[in-house]
């Protein structure tokens, strides 16, 4: 038994027993409270300091005023009282020792003093302002505040920008090198090619900054719009441009059935419909693939060329002639 009015396992903190735990004392002043015996405030004097307070009920236990400077002291002494009962030394804080510095004289390596002095000792100090004065003995003051202004106004010059301008287009910028003849990498291009500044197309000037453009936007809309005729992305425009034969009849869902919505060069079973997730295509999506591919100018679109095929394996095929899956059934 440790507490010996309920019986509960508390003991003290050198492992003894107690008169009440903590929730009998609570207990206890709860009843008091109820009679009228407990005051609403307690008048205490602080461990610390010494100055009287007033506390409530509920914090009847307190040691120490509301400073904080008291509850710590208070909380160190009882930390310090703690290890000595359970035996452990106390931890021992050294003081920060200040960090030295050597002479700034040249060819003296004594530590100085204290930080905010530069030198060991008098001696260093006029010595080294001597040595610093000798380059201005017998000069006059007006010739020596020259000399600084000199000195200073080379040191601002230095750290100005230099300006040049374009050798292309006469634009005013500032010179990061000894080489540089121009502004940017368009001008630079229009200044080493010369003869590719016009459209190749209809001859209008050209804003181009890399030697890989040759025609201005309007033509290259206009070519783009004539290919878009002449070669168009139906499987009809496709086999009149390569030149090969073309069955108008054939439609996706007739390859699709007649294959059993099965791919013809991985064996999976495709979608019943093509679909798009997060734009982009399902790897199982139906799509119809030519055998031999209408570029390559050998076979077109006719049934015995048209196969049932999933998007990721038509698109992994691209022109190459692969074999089919009832080829291998025959």
């Amino acid at each position: 038994m440790a507490c010996r009015t309920c019986g509960s396992d508390w003991t003290t903190i050198a492992g003894k027993d107690c008169n009440r735990c903590p929730a009998c004392d609570r207990l206890q002043r709860c009843i008091a409270r109820k009679q009228g015996r407990l005051p609403a405030q307690i008048r205490k004097s602080c461990g610390i300091c010494g100055a009287s307070f007033d506390v409530k009920p509920t914090r009847q236990h307190a040691k120490t005023c509301e400073s904080p400077v008291c509850r710590s002291e208070w909380i160190r002494r009882r930390r310090a009282k703690y290890k000595k009962q359970c035996g452990l030394k106390p931890k021992v804080v050294r003081a920060k020792m200040k960090a030295k510095k050597t002479c700034c004289r040249d060819g003296c390596n004594r530590k100085v003093k204290d930080n905010k002095f530069r030198y060991c000792g008098k001696k260093c100090a006029g010595a080294d302002a001597r040595e610093h004065k000798r380059d201005f003995m017998g000069v006059s003051a007006e010739m020596r505040s020259a000399i600084s202004f000199a000195n200073w106004m080379c040191q601002w010059a230095a750290a100005c920008p230099v300006w040049m301008r374009c050798e292309c287009c006469g634009k005013q910028i500032e010179r990061l090198s000894s080489v540089q003849r121009v502004c940017s990498e368009k001008c630079r291009y229009r200044l080493e090619n010369p003869l590719h500044q016009h459209c190749c197309d209809c001859g209008s000037v050209l804003n181009a900054e890399t030697r890989y453009i040759k025609r201005c936007d309007s033509c290259k809309r206009k070519r783009r719009n004539h290919w878009k005729k002449v070669a168009g992305k139906t499987p009809r425009k496709r086999c009149r441009r390569h030149g090969v034969p073309c069955d108008a009849t054939i439609k996706s869902v007739d390859v699709f059935n007649r294959d059993g919505y099965k791919c013809q060069l991985c064996g999976r079973k495709c979608l019943s419909k093509f679909k798009v997730i997060n734009d982009m295509p399902h790897p199982s999506s139906p799509t119809v693939d030519h055998i031999i591919a209408i570029s390559l100018g050998i076979k077109g679109h006719t049934w015995d060329n048209v196969q049932c095929c999933c998007w990721e394996c038509n698109v992994a095929k691209g022109a190459q002639a692969k074999g089919q899956l009832r080829f291998a059934d025959c």
